[in-house]
């Protein structure tokens, strides 16, 4: 009984621990006083405040949808926060600008690094092979979307400051011009470790963001429609970034899912660097689920240091406004996400896709087998082992005794005497 509860605690300490807090996070908006309704210049700032480090996140759609982050020293002073010059964050003037964003002398910058979601690319399908590598602008028909030219909502109006998660949403009138539907993206900030709540169950700790892509009724004039999201990937490092995919021999959170991909700021010194992962897998539906699951395919990283056209859609972003960004060497590199899979009836069929992923600090987290997965697969195979040496004992002991009667029987007829 006693050695029961000792597992028993083992166990629970195993499964909690990664649920403790190591950061406190605190997120608001931040918003320039002297605009009007709808305001559209807004920041969102998670400030996830840790013993050894800071972590700033800087979420806007300044320019286009775009999560910066800031990894800084920790000073526990009043206002050593993020600043922003908002006279200088609307100027034209790109030197004006870079300094829109500032912290005080007392925080040391450690490392930068941004994700940013560019365009939307959709093309018609008309192979249903779903690889764009297939087409180009001549063999079949694209849209394109450039997020920088989309209308958003209010960060104020659509977001969550005490479940720390920010919203894009596109207006109304960006709304009713695609035909009444929606494009969201939803970023939420933890100060622990767990597992988020829904398919495909991605791993997040306090160094962890999950972004959550929606794209949901747009109207299309193409009979086989499917879509693209472009992303870029910065970095204040010179590192060459990769893309790497691994396999698990368990799909327990992701049911069919063996594969999860990092694209890594710095390979070779992951603790330092950042990374986005995801799995796979993106849904045609609500609620998700393995019956209205498709595949994401990746092409890319691509560099982008020398596009000068790139460039310049960063310097419209909130990068632009702040001068740690572009005053040292950096690196940027972007890919493009695909979804669908051959015969899956493409985007038309639901009018409906959803794509998870996370953007975190430091090493990826790895897919391991859970502790519940090694109960059962020990309990497994150490039963029929368990029966095994028992019936094995047993059978030895029937045998013994039967030897040991046989002989006492024996005896007792040749000396009678005996009985």
């Amino acid at each position: 009984m006693a050695a029961g509860r000792i597992f028993l605690i083992l166990v629970v300490s195993s499964l909690c621990f990664s649920c403790l807090a190591t950061r406190t996070v605190k997120t608001e908006i931040l918003r320039d006083p002297n605009c009007t309704e709808p305001c559209r210049t807004e920041i969102g700032h998670v400030q996830a405040t840790g013993q050894e480090d800071t972590l700033h996140y800087l979420i806007t759609n300044i320019g286009i949808p775009t999560i910066y982050v800031l990894r800084t020293n920790t000073i526990n002073e009043p206002n050593t926060s993020v600043k922003v010059d908002w006279n200088k964050l609307a100027s034209e003037n790109t030197t004006e600008r870079s300094e829109a964003i500032t912290f005080p002398p007392v925080i040391q910058i450690f490392y930068s690094y941004a994700a940013m979601f560019t365009r939307m690319f959709e093309y018609n399908d008309t192979l249903d092979n779903a690889d764009i590598t297939k087409y180009n602008v001549n063999n079949t028909a694209w849209n394109v979307y450039n997020f920088a030219d989309f209308d958003w909502d209010d960060l104020s109006n659509a977001s969550d400051v005490n479940s720390n998660v920010i919203n894009f949403m596109i207006s109304s009138n960006m709304s009713e011009s695609l035909g009444n539907g929606t494009i969201s993206l939803k970023i939420q900030a933890f100060d622990h470790g767990d597992r988020e709540n829904q398919l495909p169950h991605l791993q997040y700790t306090e160094n962890i963001v999950l972004f959550d892509l929606v794209i949901s009724h747009i109207s299309t004039n193409l009979s086989a429609s499917r879509f693209v999201v472009e992303m870029i990937m910065y970095s204040n490092s010179t590192d060459n970034m990769e893309i790497k995919t691994t396999a698990s021999i368990d799909d327990e959170y992701t049911p069919g899912v063996f594969k999860i991909s990092n694209w890594l700021t710095r390979p070779t010194n992951q603790a330092e660097g950042c990374f986005i992962q995801w799995k796979p897998v993106c849904y045609q539906n609500i609620p998700r689920g393995r019956n209205v699951a498709t595949y994401v395919s990746y092409y890319g990283p691509s560099g982008l240091d020398s596009d000068q056209d790139m460039m310049k859609l960063v310097d419209r972003s909130i990068l632009g406004a702040f001068e740690e960004s572009t005053a040292i060497q950096f690196r940027m590199t972007a890919t493009n996400f695909s979804f669908g899979l051959s015969k899956d009836g493409g985007y038309t069929s639901k009018n409906y896709t959803a794509w998870s992923g996370t953007l975190g600090f430091g090493a990826p987290p790895e897919e391991k087998v859970s502790t519940l997965v090694i109960i059962i697969i020990a309990a497994g195979l150490g039963l029929p082992v368990v029966i095994i040496i028992f019936g094995g004992i047993g059978v030895c002991v029937k045998k013994q005794t039967g030897k040991q009667k046989k002989i006492l029987q024996e005896v007792t007829r040749n000396y009678p005497g005996l009985n």
